[in-house]
């Protein structure tokens, strides 16, 4: 229905039903990695006075849960995602690098990182897939820059 037609702006009424269809259902993809359930983010972030599901049966979620009721809240909580998503490793990987033991075990003095945060959230357009960051790992912690590295 649309062939020759502008996508952006359809003369045709039959095109532009079939666009509006096609990104109806491209709206439901998610886009960097098609075969992967796509997340749909429910919370703003884990809220111990009124969701009960922050520890999630984690008990590093619920010792960060009694530091939050405590005054010591984290700055920079990520968004809490279905614990069927993708991206829910990297929303535990937020509580674990911010954890106590967790620095503690890599040696990062008292004081010198105020909090961890991932720097990548996966809106960065890539040019180009690398079959491995080990040779920039290593350049930057020759030359006296720390990296936390975690799969």
């Amino acid at each position: 229905h649309c062939q020759g037609q502008d996508y952006k702006n359809p003369t045709n009424v039959m095109c532009a039903k079939a666009l509006g269809t096609f990104h109806s259902l491209l709206s439901e993809v998610m886009l960097p990695q098609i075969l992967w359930y796509k997340c749909v983010y429910s919370s703003a972030g884990p809220n111990p006075e009124t969701d009960d599901s922050a520890g999630a049966g984690r008990k590093i979620l619920s010792e960060v849960a009694a530091e939050i009721k405590m005054g010591k809240r984290l700055k920079h909580p990520p968004v809490r995602p279905p614990l069927d998503c993708i991206d829910y490793a990297h929303y535990l990987s937020y509580f674990w690098a911010n954890d106590e033991r967790t620095r503690d075990a890599l040696g990062v003095k008292n004081g010198t990182v105020d909090e961890w945060v991932r720097c990548q959230d996966g809106g960065v357009p890539y040019t180009k897939d690398l079959a491995s960051s080990i040779k920039y790992h290593q350049n930057v912690t020759a030359n006296g820059y720390r990296a936390l590295v975690y799969r």
